[in-house]
């Protein structure tokens, strides 16, 4: 279930949340598409965007990957684990995995992030 691409659609740093149109209109990019692969890749990859021309139409912007990772499961499933390019871990604990809805977590002593993800199809 969870080898999708999954669009983040809610943010939650230290307390303060951010929605999917927060994210999105963020200088910063933070919106971001994960793919996890069945072969263990991770991609992180911005959104598709639709632009709009001087014309009136639109045209969709491709999503582009920013980053290559790997990524396992671990304590039965209940946490994944990502690999960066520079081989640096991050430990996700799952709270929620539904077939259209993903919610990981990370705590830092104090600290709770959550990220809050929805299946997409490109």
């Amino acid at each position: 279930m969870i080898s999708q691409k999954w669009l983040l659609v809610e943010l939650t740093m230290n307390g303060k949340t951010f929605s999917e149109e927060d994210l999105a209109t963020r200088s910063t990019g933070t919106q971001n598409v994960l793919e996890f692969t069945e072969g263990g890749k991770c991609y992180i990859k911005s959104p598709q965007k639709e632009i709009l021309l001087p014309n009136g139409k639109t045209r969709t912007e491709g999503s582009k990957v920013l980053q290559r990772n790997t990524w396992y499961f671990e304590n039965n499933e209940n946490e994944v684990v990502i690999i960066s390019e520079e081989n640096e871990k991050q430990r996700f604990f799952i709270q929620e995995l539904k077939s259209k809805k993903m919610t990981l977590f990370q705590k830092d002593g104090e600290i709770v992030n959550i990220f809050t993800y929805e299946v997409i199809k490109e």
